[in-house]
């Protein structure tokens, strides 16, 4: 990780997306999980920040993943590593499996994020399928998100023709997106 992370330094890249899946292990539970990967985050941050990169955290889908499966643990796993280089990621796909609302999964991300995947329920292009996103896109809104989305998808058809209606499919939905107001 710590390689990739001055690669992606050199590069100019948002950071090293990594998920701490903990595949084919058996005899760890979350709390365990957790405790690995909390007692190297420090080191790895302090790695990104002297090399001016970062770990992105990528929690996944109980079908990809027993460990970190939802923004708010990412959030508060990079909030006690304490380090700008260690940070995190939503993606739309997997909070679509895992979360309550896409707009309090955002939002509980909040200063942690740096980097959001977008597709569709299906793992298609945005508007290939029912997957709305004006909830994440409010959220998007109010913590104020600057950073960059990428499609992270299949394409069900031509893609000359379907990437760019997905991109207007998807500009409509941020303009759509409706910031709650607080009275």
């Amino acid at each position: 990780i710590k390689d990739l992370m001055e690669v992606s330094a050199e590069l100019g890249a948002n950071g090293v997306i990594v998920v701490p899946a903990f595949n084919g292990q058996t005899k760890l539970d979350n709390r365990e999980a957790r405790k690995v990967l909390m007692d190297q985050l420090p080191e790895i941050g302090a790695h990104g920040e002297k090399v001016g990169s970062c770990i992105l955290l990528e929690p996944l889908n109980r079908g990809e993943a027993f460990f970190l499966r939802q923004v708010a643990d990412g959030a508060a796993m990079c909030k006690e590593a304490n380090s700008p280089g260690v940070r995190l990621m939503a993606d739309f796909y997997h909070m679509g499996i895992e979360e309550p609302s896409d707009m309090g999964a955002i939002i509980s991300g909040g200063a942690f994020l740096r980097h959001v995947h977008l597709a569709s329920t299906k793992r298609n292009l945005p508007g290939q399928d029912e997957r709305d996103f004006r909830g994440g896109f409010a959220g998007l809104k109010i913590i104020g998100y600057t950073g960059y989305c990428s499609l992270e998808c299949g394409v069900i058809g031509n893609r000359e023709t379907e990437i760019p209606k997905s991109v207007q499919f998807l500009r409509t939905q941020w303009a759509q997106a409706a910031v709650p107001r607080v009275s």
